[in-house]
């Protein structure tokens, strides 16, 4: 393994700009690289599926705070600003 601190759990995404981008048209996971985003476009188009999507964001947006977020990859969104 190359990193030898313990941190090959934690992602190299920010958790700032996951904050900045979420939004109910899943802009949040096509930067972390998760499932979804396209699904979240085409609910918050739709009038009478915009709740879900809604309650999507809400929901994205408490785990990325709450540090509880995780990338395409598995790891957790931990920094608030980009790790060099």
């Amino acid at each position: 393994m190359d990193e030898m601190d313990g941190n090959e759990n934690i992602s190299k995404k920010s958790k700032l700009a996951a904050c900045l981008l979420c939004s109910p048209i899943g802009m949040h996971r096509f930067y972390l690289g998760k499932k979804g985003g396209g699904l979240m476009i085409v609910l918050s188009l739709l009038v009478f599926t915009l709740p879900i999507s809604l309650i999507m964001f809400f929901v994205d947006y408490y785990k990325t705070v709450s540090g509880k977020m995780v990338d395409g990859e598995g790891k957790v969104v931990t920094y608030w600003l980009m790790n060099e």
